[in-house]
């Protein structure tokens, strides 16, 4: 996570929220480096989550070793649950640790970014809002989900999607 994603968090929040001082971009009273760390790693844990299914079905495999044997599963695990369309107890006590190992990342920025977002112009504000209300989503609808992610269904519909932007419209009105 921390090569994949970190970097270009970092720089997508510094692009967004940065002001232009006499020719040269800065950021004050905000540490986009560790938000945009925190950010990035929640966010492209929930993605691992999300896609794990077709991600199996192509032979990647993003969730470490270390952390599939914690709940006693293997790769070949994952690679059979994506074949049967359906997972067990053990990946729905893996899949919450996981959602929990995410939150403990966002819980640990989305407070700062918040306070921030209400100092820019609305529409650089709708661009980190939209990401962010994207993968609250996702991520509550994989805690809805737990073992029927290996169904292939969309997690995130179209339609939520527009109820999502909708009420990030809404939200900076």
């Amino acid at each position: 996570c921390l090569g994949a994603t970190c970097s270009p968090t970092i720089i997508y929040l510094f692009l967004l929220l940065s002001e232009k001082d006499k020719g040269i971009y800065s950021l004050s009273d905000f540490d986009y480096l560790e938000v945009g760390r925190n950010l990035g790693v929640w966010a492209y844990l929930i993605h691992i989550l999300r896609d794990v299914k077709k991600d199996a079905d192509n032979s990647l495999f993003y969730i470490p070793e270390k952390e599939l044997h914690k709940f006693d599963l293997k790769t070949e695990d994952i690679i059979k649950f994506s074949n049967l369309g359906i997972g067990d107890k053990r990946y729905c006590s893996f899949l919450k640790y996981y959602l929990k190992k995410a939150e403990d990342y966002y819980g640990s920025s989305i407070g700062n970014i918040g306070i921030y977002l209400k100092k820019i112009p609305k529409d650089r504000a709708f661009a980190v809002l939209i990401v962010l209300r994207t993968y609250e989503e996702l991520a509550k609808s994989l805690r809805l989900s737990g073992e029927r992610v290996f169904s292939g269904e969309k997690l995130l519909p179209k339609e939520e999607h527009k109820k999502i932007e909708l009420e990030v419209v809404n939200s900076l009105n």
